[in-house]
């Protein structure tokens, strides 16, 4: 632990100065928090909430396929396709887009409901998507024609070719898919409608595996759970006890102390420029929205869109950076001080893996109350989740890991972990640093109020790592691989 010059004029001092701190982070969580206090109930919907639908969708969708093909006539077959309609009817109503009024369409006509009709009259009204070029009244007609001609299986062989072409260019995802399918079945060419059948089936199959697999690997996280639980309850009882083989020892129990008031109070003035920081951003961009940057943001393409949010994290860490290097000249507080170790690192992103699939069963199931809960709740959907699914770019995809998997790990854990965790832990103990940290972590965070537990209990496993190993590592390692399993399982939701 780094010896503090505690005469260095750098040092804030305690008492007044400490307590208007206090004041002044209770400000600025406040105003990050402000989408808790605008939470609303049933008070009309917005794209946040056709993108919670969207997600819902893309599950059913499948579900329905599959039983229509297996089970056409099944009761829960039936109830599952009354509610893909009823959510792409509301997904509709809400963005008026010409590729949700598609979709609509595809599944209705799937369905043999002859209001599909109905629905592509909708296309003349229609709203094209950001990253959309708008159609001419020629162009929608045209595509109305082709629809109808699709569906009411009176396509011409001729014409098979060129209005695949078309539909590959509506970026429907899977519903491309069930469309061609109709369309070769149309025009019967059917070689080309088992080939799309086919890959139906192969998706279908591959949602499936997904599911089995997320219940063997909360299966396999409970077993290490309860590993993990008994391995740190006998060390406590047994702390001298040396493990052998002796290479196990990287594994052990490496216990985080308190740090000196001194270097505390100086890591919560850098938690405190953090935020300050962070409030600073939000504001800027709030203020430009109404000065026309709100068009110029929706003129640029989702990976440029992507590529400011990283830049703009980024840019909220230089002020607390440039502070904590200003006390590291002094020998105030080092890398070491906030979690930054060396010579355990095989260790710590074993503890990583290990602390998050046994914490993962207890994730799983406090999202599920917390959903019921706040159920009647509007709650945001994270921004990269949101141009993930409006893109199936592989780039986005790229980006989107980088932003959640790399970069946030990275701020987020030295920021709440190794900054904020050890300045509160002096005052607070380790029980109420914890519990406070958490909490910061999960207000701090857009998916409020449903997210807030699950990201509070997510806040804990972190705090609970880096208290085990005295590291930011396992919590990095844990924070990655979280993220990066939610992008990919969305990604692989969405796949073609």
């Amino acid at each position: 632990m780094t010896e503090p010059d505690s005469n260095s004029d750098l040092i804030p001092d305690p008492g007044v100065n400490y307590r208007w701190k206090w004041g002044l982070v209770a400000v600025v969580i406040l105003l990050c928090a402000s989408s808790f206090f605008n939470m609303r109930t049933g008070r009309g919907k917005t794209v946040n909430d056709a993108t919670k639908l969207y997600l819902d969708v893309s599950i059913e969708s499948r579900q329905v396929y599959s039983l229509q093909e297996y089970s056409p006539n099944s009761a829960s077959g039936k109830q599952i396709a009354r509610k893909l309609v009823t959510n792409l009817q509301e997904i509709n109503s809400i963005t008026h887009s010409a590729n949700s009024t598609r979709v609509l369409a595809i599944i209705q006509n799937f369905l043999k409901d002859p209001a599909w009709q109905k629905t592509l009259v909708g296309l003349r009204t229609s709203k094209p998507r950001i990253d959309d070029k708008p159609l001419t009244a020629a162009q929608i007609e045209s595509e109305i024609s082709m629809w109808k001609a699709i569906f009411t299986g009176k396509t011409a062989s001729e014409q098979a070719s060129t209005y695949a072409k078309l539909i590959r260019t509506m970026d429907l995802g899977w519903h491309e898919h069930l469309a061609l399918l109709a369309l070769y079945k149309s025009s019967g060419q059917k070689n080309l409608a088992e080939e799309q059948s086919d890959i139906l089936h192969s998706s279908t199959i591959r949602m499936g595996i997904i599911g089995i697999l997320m219940i063997l690997v909360g299966l396999v996280g409970l077993g290490m759970g309860i590993l993990l639980v008994a391995f740190v309850a006998w060390r406590r009882k047994h702390p001298h006890v040396r493990i052998q083989p002796e290479i196990l020892n990287m594994y052990d129990i490496r216990p985080a102390e308190a740090l000196q008031p001194v270097q505390a109070r100086v890591l919560y003035s850098i938690f405190v420029i953090y935020l300050c920081s962070m409030a600073g951003i939000r504001l800027l961009m709030t203020g430009i929205q109404s000065q026309g940057w709100l068009d110029f943001m929706k003129s640029m393409s989702p990976a440029s869109r992507m590529s400011i949010s990283i830049l703009l994290a980024f840019v909220t860490t230089i002020p607390p950076l440039l502070l904590f290097l200003r006390f590291r000249r002094q020998g105030v507080v080092s890398w070491n001080d906030i979690g930054f170790k060396r010579g355990q690192t095989i260790g710590d992103i074993v503890w990583g893996i290990c602390g998050y699939f046994a914490a993962l069963p207890v994730i799983i199931i406090v999202t599920l109350i917390a959903t019921q809960v706040f159920k009647h709740f509007t709650s945001p959907v994270n921004p990269a989740v949101t141009d993930a699914l409006n893109s199936h770019n592989m780039l986005i995809l790229f980006l989107t890991l980088c932003e959640a998997s790399l970069m946030a790990p990275l701020i987020e854990e030295t920021m709440f972990r190794g900054v904020f965790l050890n300045a509160l832990h002096p005052s607070l103990g380790r029980v109420g640093s914890s519990l406070t940290s958490a909490g910061v972590f999960a207000i701090l965070h857009p998916q409020l109020p449903a997210g807030f537990f699950s990201i509070f209990t997510i806040g804990l496993l972190f705090n609970t790592l880096y208290r085990n190993r005295n590291s930011l590592l396992p919590g990095m390692v844990a924070h990655a691989i979280n993220n990066g399993s939610i992008v990919l399982m969305l990604s692989l939701m969405l796949a073609d």
